[in-house]
């Protein structure tokens, strides 16, 4: 390796170690955290225009199957007049609406598994987000703070533990 090219990697690393220092690990990890919140809020955005959507073709699809029945009543009518003409224009009305009620359910359906997807995405997200956030608490404490909000989130004692501690109490004092 020639001379020029040891010093270029030396300068190098001495200039990556002079960034490291520069950039502030704290706060990057806090703008991460910020970064990862407001993506969670645009990923809930999404899934309540989702849910809207799906309520809206439940909506149009109820009336598609309403308007159905409506022409079947009408229909009957004009079989029983013998009206053939209005009979088949009401067919042809009715075969357009079932379509119609067909096509709302297949976007029903696309519009739920795209749903399911997002609340899976949305789930993954704030999972990490939840790692993250306790990382950047362990990172940004100080060693003291970090020992007392241990202590502080383990001072939940169970009965059964409890109990168990009483029993050993029990029989350390009847054994003396």
């Amino acid at each position: 390796m020639s001379l020029i090219g040891r010093v270029a990697k030396l300068v190098n690393a001495d200039l990556n170690a002079v960034l490291d220092r520069i950039e502030e690990p704290e706060a990057l990890l806090k703008q991460a955290i910020r970064d990862m919140e407001e993506e969670l809020a645009v990923e809930a955005q999404r899934i309540k225009w989702l849910r809207g959507e799906i309520d809206a073709h439940e909506a149009r699809a109820t009336a598609a199957r309403k308007a159905r029945d409506e022409l079947d009543g009408k229909l009957d009518l004009c079989l029983e007049a013998g009206n053939d003409e209005l009979g088949r224009k009401l067919t042809r009305r009715k075969l357009q609406t079932e379509v119609l009620a067909q096509r709302l359910a297949e976007k029903k359906a696309a519009l739920e598994k795209a749903l399911l997807e997002h609340e899976k995405s949305y789930a993954e997200h704030e999972d990490q987000l939840a790692g993250m956030a306790q990382k950047a608490e362990l990172l940004t404490t100080t060693p003291q703070r970090a020992v007392e909000s241990a202590c502080e989130r383990d001072l939940t004692i169970g009965d059964d533990e409890v109990e168990i501690a009483f029993l050993r109490e029990k029989q350390a004092r009847n054994g003396r």
